[in-house]
């Protein structure tokens, strides 16, 4: 650097050349430090590791844990059968793997358990007296990862493991009866929870499903045409809503307004 003879101090082109790449050094550093930063929470992991919880901690159970795509109905001529099932013998945890979600044919996951490339699951885990429903899981297809909930703690950037706790609760039984004046007389009716294992037909009024993880759950109907009375044509049934909500106790149900039209098994089509 040089006085001028106006007393200033005048740059040379090499000092202005090294205070622009210190400069540029800076900037490129405090950018990596805000991406560091905002990195926490956007990993996108390939396994999920339940954790089997209850009020004294950690809690192993033996039975299993199955994973439903999120709008399956568990009826018999549906898919009653889970995606994925993982054994569990006195374990306090079990593994999901993204490489096994890609395996399931993609034929497998109902239209409303879709959006893109996006697939949404629930995990049922049932034990010998306890078990969890846990919902609103997502398998993404295009980077094959899981999508966590809104209440997981997220996983850094980077890491291929997600620990979610599974609250298990005692396993109970929803019973009761159900109104059956304004059903059709030529149809079967079964209740159910839509992604889950959990059904049961209606015989004269009266249902009766076992052990099911003591929590409120919104119900459903479906109605099945009887084989021998199927209309020809006919290739699709109603879904109704139900009121009240499924909890433990004796249910007194009411079938509530139309919630969607479903295909019928192949079993039951005479097209």
């Amino acid at each position: 650097m040089k006085k001028a003879g106006d007393g200033s101090i005048r740059m040379s082109s090499a000092w202005k050349t090294a205070l622009c790449c210190l400069a540029l050094v800076l900037a490129l550093s405090r950018c990596d430090d805000q991406v560091a930063g905002t990195s926490v929470g956007t990993g996108n992991p390939t396994e999920i590791e339940i954790a089997f919880k209850d009020d004294a901690g950690t809690a192993p159970i033996t039975g299993s844990l199955t994973v439903y795509a999120s709008t399956q109905i568990p009826v018999v001529g549906y898919a009653p059968e889970p995606l994925l099932k993982v054994d569990v013998a006195g374990a306090s945890q079990a593994t999901l793997r993204a490489a096994d979600f890609a395996a399931l044919p993609d034929s497998l996951w109902p239209k409303g358990s879709k959006n893109g490339s996006d697939r949404f699951f629930n995990v049922v885990v049932t034990g010998l007296d306890r078990g969890a429903v846990l919902k609103g899981f997502t398998w993404r297809k295009t980077d094959t990862s899981f999508g966590l909930r809104a209440q997981d703690v997220q996983v850094k950037a980077g890491e291929a493991k997600a620990i979610v706790n599974g609250r298990l609760a005692p396993l109970v039984a929803l019973q009761g009866t159900m109104d059956t004046a304004n059903l059709n007389i030529f149809g079967n009716y079964y209740l159910f929870i839509y992604g889950t294992a959990f059904q049961a037909q209606i015989v004269h009024g009266n249902f009766s499903i076992a052990k099911v993880p003591k929590d409120i759950y919104e119900g459903f109907v479906l109605s099945l045409p009887l084989f021998d009375r199927v209309i020809s044509g006919m290739d699709s049934t109603s879904v109704f809503s139900l009121s009240p909500s499924l909890a433990e106790g004796e249910l007194d149900l009411t079938k509530g307004p139309l919630h969607d039209r479903v295909l019928l098994p192949d079993s039951l089509r005479i097209l």
